[in-house]
């Protein structure tokens, strides 16, 4: 083993390792930003807003894992009820599997699900500061009549979710406070994919003094 973490992919000396063993939290943010090789997307939105699209052809991209709530929900469920704890339960199923495929030696993951809580959004953020992960939400968003106009056409799929789901998830969903990118799914795909790809080039490049700055 190395004298640093593996999630820390640039050469970096020892103290800098004991730093981020020994620092506090905000520290360790500063590290994981700068030397961290690791992204966790978590990609959301409404029901038939195009998320699933967008996190499919982004883990494509980036060859990257996609995790789906709604398959790994019909993986632990045979009849899911789509009650609060059952969410819960799949929600935290989703980080857990996120933060093992990190352990495992995936470099980024991509995260599929409406995320309309932030304890959800919480939960995959905690793994990926496990992970030593840098993590990106990405808001698919789209108007109430092209979302009900793809609701009603799409095929049977591991969704369950009708345009009633979609209205009901619409007035529960709680404003996304950290720092994101919102993506409106009406434009075409590979405009939309190029733009967070130019996100997350700029997202990655080094800039500790304005940390500094900052702290």
């Amino acid at each position: 083993q190395g004298p640093y973490p593996p999630y820390i992919h640039r050469p970096v000396h020892r103290p800098i390792h004991r730093l981020f063993l020994e620092s506090e939290p905000r520290i360790r943010l500063i590290l994981i930003l700068n030397y961290s090789k690791y992204m966790l997307l978590m990609v959301c939105g409404l029901p038939g807003s195009g998320k699933t699209t967008i996190a499919q052809a982004l883990a494509r991209r980036l060859k990257a894992p996609h995790i789906s709530s709604d398959i790994l929900r019909k993986e632990m469920l045979a009849k899911p009820d789509y009650s609060e704890d059952e969410k819960r339960n799949v929600y935290r199923a989703m980080a857990s599997r996120a933060l093992e495929l990190f352990r495992g030696g995936e470099e980024t993951v991509v995260l599929d699900a409406t995320y309309y809580k932030k304890e959800y959004v919480e939960m995959a953020k905690k793994a990926a500061q496990r992970a030593g992960s840098m993590s990106l939400i990405i808001e698919c968003t789209i108007s109430d009549s092209e979302a009900k106009k793809r609701i009603g056409s799409r095929a049977k799929g591991p969704s369950d979710a009708d345009f009633g789901v979609y209205l009901k998830l619409r007035g529960r969903f709680e404003p996304i406070e950290d720092e994101h990118l919102t993506i409106d799914c009406s434009r075409p795909l590979g405009e939309n994919i190029e733009r967070i790809i130019a996100y997350l080039e700029e997202m990655e490049k080094p800039d500790l003094q304005d940390h500094r700055d900052a702290g």
